[in-house]
């Protein structure tokens, strides 16, 4: 298997989850203290405090209408032997599977005895979707 099938199987399965909105199968995929970075600010989240902004994020999908999302690879890069740089782009979806809206963001995914699992994330492109479409988003 290929490192873009590896990284495109994690991501498969990161969707899943988010569109089961079980934030328990969320947090599975990251290794903690998770890293979230965007352009105005730096945030380190613990096991919980990772499952709490999940699930706050949770409930803003539901008052946008989100049914379920699907994750493609744009782009997945070697960094090392087990770290890879990767660029996502999602689409969230309603009910009826219209789109609501489609951004692109950037991990850092670290290889792992359980397998891949993110490090760190860049929400920017999500946080500019949402605002864009009038429901700002951590911003």
């Amino acid at each position: 298997m290929t490192l873009r099938d590896e990284i495109a199987a994690f991501y498969f399965s990161y969707a899943e989850a988010f569109s089961g909105f079980d934030a328990q199968a969320v947090c599975r995929h990251w290794d903690m203290p998770a890293l979230i970075v965007s352009a105005k600010r730096t945030v380190a989240f613990d096991a919980d405090a990772f499952r709490a902004n999940t699930e706050g994020l949770f409930a803003f999908y539901r008052r946008q209408g989100v049914s379920r999302a699907t994750a493609d690879v744009v782009s997945a890069e070697a960094l090392f032997p087990d770290l890879a740089a990767v660029r996502v782009r999602y689409t969230m979806l309603d009910s009826a599977d219209m789109t609501i809206t489609a951004f692109e963001s950037f991990y850092m995914l670290r290889r792992t005895s359980a397998g891949w699992r993110a490090t760190t994330g860049v929400p920017d492109g999500e946080l500019d979707a949402w605002a864009g479409r009038g429901a700002p988003l951590g911003r």
